[in-house]
């Protein structure tokens, strides 16, 4: 009885198996990506949060800052779809970073220097 039981089993899972895989609407396959058509980050505070996250994933150690003052300091431009996010007011004696940010999809796109001519 229990061999009848696994084999029934097994064939009913290879079957269920065997037409999930040529179902052309399996949810599961891998498909490749496509970005939508309109942009994902659609406002300042968005890609100075981008921002954020970034430089929080590439400098762990450094001095922990909030959210809400790293968007208080910095400031966000939009130009022909990328995201310019530096300090509101640089100054001299500290050096600074900005950040270039895809308006279509979010993704961190560089740095750059604020204090260097664009």
């Amino acid at each position: 009885m229990f061999e009848r039981k696994f084999i029934l089993t097994f064939l009913v899972v290879g079957a269920l198996l065997t037409g999930a895989s040529r179902a052309d609407s399996a949810a599961w396959l891998w498909h490749p990506y496509n970005a939508p058509n309109r942009p994902v980050v659609r406002t300042s505070d968005d890609a100075i949060l981008i921002a954020y996250a970034m430089w929080r994933a590439t400098a762990p150690d450094s001095q922990p800052v909030s959210e809400i003052s790293w968007k208080a300091r910095f400031e966000a431009s939009l130009v022909d779809g990328v995201w310019r996010v530096r300090l509101r007011t640089p100054s001299p004696e500290q050096p600074s970073l900005g950040f270039y940010i895809g308006a279509q999809d979010g993704r961190y796109l560089g740095a750059f220097d604020p204090a260097a001519p664009q």
